[in-house]
């Protein structure tokens, strides 16, 4: 590449490692696109997740999609949700759920929805927390 690495060391305070890489800057831009099927757009969606960051930062990403979103902070509010937007016939087609809250966990409040929702559409959903297989197989018949 005709670049070059270096490190420079001195025992008891530390290193410092710097490099160096040529390259040519780009003559014409390009704009960056979300590349996401546009039978999606407007999508109602509602993330479920007990911390603010994290909820945050998803319902930041899915208003990048051009989805509509709600965000709660519990499975109680949840579920109220999923009830005033199934009364409004409004209801949520996509849910991206915590597993691990407090209060009702993402997989009670699963399975509460699945109630909810019998006999009329159901959501899709999606732990946006990562679940084990090991906690997760004995529940596999959530959305069945």
């Amino acid at each position: 590449m005709g670049g070059h690495i270096g490190v420079n060391s001195v025992y008891g305070k530390g290193s410092e490692f710097h490099f160096t890489v040529p390259m040519d800057v780009q003559q014409h831009g390009q704009k960056r696109q979300n590349v996401f099927p546009k039978n999606l757009k407007g999508l109602k969606t509602l993330v479920v997740d007990d911390n603010q960051s994290a909820r945050l930062v998803m319902e930041n990403y899915m208003r990048d999609f051009n989805f509509r979103v709600d965000a709660v902070d519990s499975g109680e509010n949840a579920l109220r949700q999923v009830d005033k937007h199934l009364q409004s016939n409004d209801p949520y087609k996509l849910i991206f759920m915590d597993w691990k809250m407090t209060g009702i966990d993402g997989v009670q409040t699963a399975k509460k929805i699945r109630e909810l929702t019998k006999g009329k559409i159901r959501p899709k959903l999606s732990w946006s927390q990562a679940m084990t297989m090991k906690k997760l197989w004995p529940r596999r018949g959530l959305w069945a």
